[in-house]
């Protein structure tokens, strides 16, 4: 009887350990002004995770559990959008701030996919449109071109397509991409003469150049042209 007695306080004690554990690691996953924090429990408890400025396209971009997420809080200097599905997909909601219960929301509890986390004000506000609009389309240099659709870019060289990847808003003038070998790319864009004429910059080398916009919208740009 008595071994049963110790062994009984002993589990209650390794449970009572495991549950403070886990509530201190809710507790120190606290974003900074430039990060969020999303939670699979609501009133932000259980797993955690702290997620930088950038585009998680699926949750194993965010290395987190699908269909998971029920609390999330909010950097001062960000917000964020959370999709319903992969790719910035179906029911989506911008947060600028902290929710205790996704379940009170339009996208719902344990029903996030993707998730886009960019500066505060990065698509503007009383209806500006956001940088994926005004990319979109056809921009020419020469024989070359950039050709972007909202989820993706491509690069031509002449007629042959150099280049195709997805691409994600970091605030309201920058993308970030991954190259051919998988590592982090990003391009710094301006615009002049009511968006016909497209700057875009290299920040790792101050590299730019211009591109003049054509009349010509490409809806996808995962197919090569002949």
């Amino acid at each position: 009887m008595g071994r049963v007695i110790n062994g009984s306080i002993f589990l209650g004690v390794f449970f009572v350990f495991l549950i403070a554990a886990d509530v201190t690691s809710a507790q120190n996953c606290r974003p900074n002004a430039n990060q969020i924090a999303i939670f699979a429990d609501w009133r932000y408890e259980g797993k955690c995770k702290l997620l930088d400025i950038a585009g998680y396209a699926t949750p194993q971009a965010m290395e987190f559990e699908n269909d998971s997420i029920s609390s999330i809080l909010v950097g001062a200097n960000v917000q964020t959008d959370l999709c319903g599905d992969d790719l910035y997909q179906g029911v989506c909601q911008t947060f600028f701030d902290e929710i205790d219960f996704l379940g009170n929301t339009s996208v719902g509890n344990d029903t996030v996919s993707s998730i886009r986390i960019m500066r505060r004000g990065a698509r503007g506000s009383g209806g500006t449109t956001d940088l994926r609009d005004r990319l979109a389309g056809t921009w020419i240099r020469g024989q070359d071109k950039l050709v972007f659709d909202r989820d993706k870019f491509a690069a031509y060289n002449g007629r042959k397509m150099d280049f195709s990847a997805p691409y994600d808003v970091v605030d309201d003038s920058t993308i970030s991409y991954k190259n051919l070998e998988g590592a982090e790319r990003r391009r710094v864009f301006t615009f002049s003469k009511n968006n016909t004429v497209l700057t875009s910059t290299n920040p790792a080398t101050n590299e730019s150049f211009n591109y003049k916009r054509s009349g010509t919208i490409t809806k996808s740009v995962t197919k090569k042209k002949r």
